[in-house]
């Protein structure tokens, strides 16, 4: 019989954090669903972990295949299942145990085809109490999502877990192979493809925080494939007639340019020709943007003239901030 929920998680030498991982979604409240285990070519013991899982409980299904990085791992998962909703989860995170019976409910309940929930960030050796929650929803419509990113840049819309999708929403979809922040590419169009998107409060993805995480990993030049998918929804809310968002996709673009020259000047000090590439780009979209700034708020006016004009002292001053407030996104 066709399980409701297909749950893909992607592994790669996660062999400290997938028992964790898979116990959590087999010890979930609802139960109708099918574990698949995505090993990506892992070289540690996390394939033979997976394989026991599998031999144990007919509910896990494990799919070798070669190193293709998390976005082909996601793709596959999504091409050899066949239930009619889809949740994704990174193998070093875990999930609470009703997560997928709250983020169902609320989508049915609803009429959505997207559920959302929220994340609590936890670190390795931490084990947060798997306490009762508040579910306080709110129901979106597919613009009011997109602007949760585009204008917002919400964590929690962005990232491809922590999510329960109706599948038919991936038809003509898919990831994109090897790339940094590959969420970037996708997400958005998800949403916009959506009638209904229905998001919890509740903290039902615990995500871990680790070193040898993707996005734990010092500062590459790899990263700069981020702008490549915030330069990619400028053009798709152009196609799509959407004024509004096509103009906030700009600003974004533009303000993770600043982000991409500030780490690239402080951490990566020999890529010159990196900078001047980013300011070139950087450039040419101040003014393609020019003429609508008077739309954006003064704030975000100002934050694109002084990098335009004054590049390094923005640098010195943007530094002379992190540093007093120990943060950058």
């Amino acid at each position: 019989m066709l399980a409701k929920i297909a749950v893909i998680v992607p592994v790669y030498n996660v062999e400290n954090h997938i028992e964790q991982c898979i116990e959590s979604v087999l010890n979930q409240s609802f139960s109708d669903f099918k574990l698949i285990l995505i090993n990506d070519g892992s070289t540690d013991s996390s394939g033979e972990i997976c394989k026991e899982y599998e031999k144990s409980n007919e509910r896990v299904k494990l799919i070798d295949q070669e190193n293709m990085g998390l976005s082909m791992a996601r793709n596959n998962g999504l091409e050899l299942s066949t239930e009619r909703y889809v949740t994704f989860l990174d193998s070093d995170d875990y999930i609470h145990r009703d997560m997928l019976k709250i983020l169902l409910e609320n989508l049915i309940e609803n009429s959505a085809d997207i559920s959302v929930c929220d994340h609590q960030k936890v670190y390795e050796g931490f084990r947060p109490e798997y306490e009762e929650i508040e579910n306080e929803i709110r129901v979106l419509t597919n613009i009011e999502a997109v602007e949760k990113i585009v204008k917002e840049n919400d964590e929690n819309m962005i990232v491809a877990w922590g999510k329960l999708y109706k599948r038919k929403l991936f038809e003509g979809i898919r990831y994109p192979k090897g790339k940094y922040h590959e969420d970037e590419f996708v997400t958005y169009k998800l949403f916009y493809k959506a009638e209904n998107i229905v998001k919890t409060t509740a903290k039902l993805h615990y995500y871990t925080q680790r070193e040898q995480s993707i996005t734990g990993d010092k500062y590459s030049l790899k990263r700069l494939e981020k702008l490549e998918g915030l330069k990619e929804a400028i053009d798709f809310f152009k196609d799509h007639g959407e004024a509004d968002l096509e103009l906030e996709a700009r600003y974004r673009y533009l303000f993770n340019i600043q982000i991409a020259y500030y780490r690239v000047k402080f951490e990566i000090k020999s890529e010159r020709k990196v900078l001047k590439s980013l300011k070139h780009d950087y450039n040419q979209s101040y003014k393609e943007i020019k003429s609508d700034l008077n739309e954006l708020s003064l704030r975000k006016r100002l934050i694109l003239k002084f990098f335009y004009y004054f590049p390094n002292i923005y640098c010195y001053v943007a530094r002379a901030y992190i540093s007093k407030n120990d943060d950058i996104s």
